[in-house]
């Protein structure tokens, strides 16, 4: 199957365009950026939240009846957001950075 996707839409995906939606030619492309939760807030510990990016490929014609969805960690999340308390993976296991209050 080919579905002959732009090369620019291609290219938000790999480099995590920021939220927006586009149509090329009878394509449409859109990506989100989002946060989730990576952990409840409990007595001890804050509210851990992580980022998140989807891009989302709408493929026709002749009928748009094909959606493919991409979702990846955010890479630019700690950079964005850099104070909040963020849960991350090294090693295979789950390493909690030092709390800190989440300012948004």
């Amino acid at each position: 199957v080919n579905y002959n996707f732009h090369p620019l839409a291609v290219e938000d995906t790999i480099e995590q365009a920021p939220s927006k939606a586009d149509r090329y030619g009878p394509h449409y492309f859109t990506t989100i950026e989002g946060l989730c939760l990576a952990a409840k807030a409990d007595e001890s510990q804050p509210v851990r939240v992580g980022g998140y990016h989807v891009a989302v490929f709408c493929a026709g014609p002749p009928l748009l009846d094909t959606v493919i969805t991409i979702a990846q960690e955010d890479r630019s999340f700690a950079e964005d957001w850099p104070h909040a308390p963020v849960e991350t993976e090294k090693d295979g296991a789950t390493v909690a950075p030092p709390t800190a209050p989440l300012q948004v």
